[in-house]
Order: C-alpha cells, then sequence, then structure tokens
C-alpha cells in the first residue's frame, strides 16, 4: 500500500534528536515564563534574547514550534518495513490516542476551571501526538516480540 503523507524514515531519527532537548527546553520555559513558579529564572534566557533580539514569545514559538515539528516527524514516518500490516497498526492506534485524548479533553472540562483549564489545554495540544506515538511504538515492540510480523 503506498502512503504518500508519510515522511521518510530518516525523518523519524531526526525527530527524536529535536524532541529531547526541546520537550525539556517548553517544559523549562513553561514553568519560568508562564506560571513564574521559579522566581529569577526568568533572567536565564537573557543573553540569548539579547543574542538573537528575540522576545520571550518568540522564543517560547520557536520552541513550541521545534517540538511540534519534531512529534510529527516522529509520528508520520515511515518504517523501516512499511506494510499493509504496519498500516493498520498505525490507523488503529492513531484511533486509539483520539478517543484517549478527546475522554481526557471531556474530564477536563468538567474538573478544571479559569487557568487551570488554560494550562492544561495548552498541554492538550501535544497530547494526541504524544499518545499516537506512545500507542503505535508499544503495538510494533509487541508485533515484533511476537514474531506476529515478519520483515
Amino acid at each position: 500500500m503506498k502512503t504518500n503523507y508519510l515522511f521518510p524514515h530518516r525523518f523519524k531519527k531526526i525527530g527524536w534528536v529535536l524532541f529531547v532537548p526541546f520537550a525539556a527546553l517548553s517544559i523549562y520555559y513553561m514553568v519560568q515564563v508562564t506560571t513564574n513558579i521559579i522566581p529569577g529564572m526568568r533572567k536565564t534566557f537573557g543573553p540569548v534574547e539579547s543574542f538573537l533580539h528575540l522576545s520571550d514569545s518568540a522564543i517560547g514559538a520557536i520552541i513550541l514550534s521545534v517540538l511540534t515539528i519534531s512529534l510529527l516527524f516522529i509520528a508520520f514516518s515511515r518504517e523501516k518495513t512499511e506494510d499493509e500490516y504496519i498500516a493498520k497498526v498505525r490507523g488503529d492506534s492513531l484511533v486509539w490516542a483520539t478517543l484517549v485524548s478527546y475522554f481526557v479533553t471531556i474530564i477536563a472540562i468538567i474538573c478544571l476551571y479559569e487557568m487551570g483549564f488554560f494550562y492544561f489545554m495548552c498541554l492538550n495540544i501535544y497530547l494526541l501526538l504524544v499518545l499516537f506515538v506512545i500507542k503505535f511504538n508499544i503495538a510494533l515492540y509487541k508485533l515484533r516480540k511476537s514474531g506476529g510480523h515478519e520483515e
């Protein structure tokens, strides 16, 4: 089955290389800039900001953009052997991730209010992709471990 919407397999490695540092940066940035939980840490981005002449919002936009791109690369890159069964596992994982993501969103709508809901919705943007990546990789691992898929 020809899947034109998938990136080449090498993009998955690029995605992981970008994801790890930018996920850490986004968590750090969210804690220090958005909520100001840790006083005095906001100055950490000072030299970077003055060197690049970027504001906090521009730095945040760059971090979140690269995080999004890395998750898309991880989620939608071909496997080394992309066949119809892998495509089925991919589709099943995507449906599962969508259902779980929206179930969690409904629970959040009922239980969270004001800024708590806002922060949840900011994180919820990535929930679908993260759940898909986790479910798909677990399904592939189980499939390959059981020997149910010949490569």
